[in-house]
């Protein structure tokens, strides 16, 4: 079901805005990349803490790599560690660290929506549904193999438990 929203949401034919506030980890992170334009309130925190659980954001990664470079996703990825609005920015993820909706939209306005709409399809790599549908299917393939492991088991017991798990240490 997420892999179908993340797609709908990339492939909506207008320009999508995301105004992201508060904690956006894991598939809010996947929901705000779908979009086309994603700007957030100062305070916000981003991250990919799956690996803390033992677990993968494979479902999310097609649509943050049309953001952020696959080395800087990689080292995200792989530590799980959290950042705030301004790395976000650096790393490509934010359109602005300005908040200004209003005028974002205004911009959007300025430019033809039919012409706007082949950008979108020109940019998009998923532009042949069968290689959608294959790749959604061996990432979800891939997610269940990750949550019947033992790794992704302890890390949700240990989340649930409010503790460190095993392999932490924390």
């Amino acid at each position: 079901e997420l892999q179908e929203l993340l797609f709908l949401l990339s492939d909506c034919p207008v320009p999508t805005i995301a105004y992201v506030h508060g904690i956006c980890f894991g598939g809010r992170m996947g929901l705000a990349a779908a979009c086309d334009f994603i700007v957030a309130e100062k305070d916000t925190k981003f991250g990919f803490p799956e690996v803390k659980i033992g677990m993968i954001p494979a479902v999310i990664s097609p649509y943050v790599s049309r953001k952020m470079s696959i080395g800087r996703m990689r080292e995200l990825f792989i530590t799980g560690e959290s950042f705030g609005i301004q790395q976000a920015y650096d790393f490509g993820f934010l359109y602005s660290l300005e908040i200004n909706i209003d005028n974002l939209i205004k911009k959007v306005k300025g430019g033809a929506p039919l012409a706007q709409s082949f950008v979108k399809k020109l940019l998009s790599e998923e532009v042949d549904k069968d290689y959608i549908d294959e790749r959604d299917s061996q990432l979800a393939e891939l997610i269940t193999q990750i949550k019947e492991g033992s790794e992704s088991q302890e890390g949700m017991a240990a989340f649930m438990q409010k503790r460190p798990p095993s392999w932490s240490e924390e």
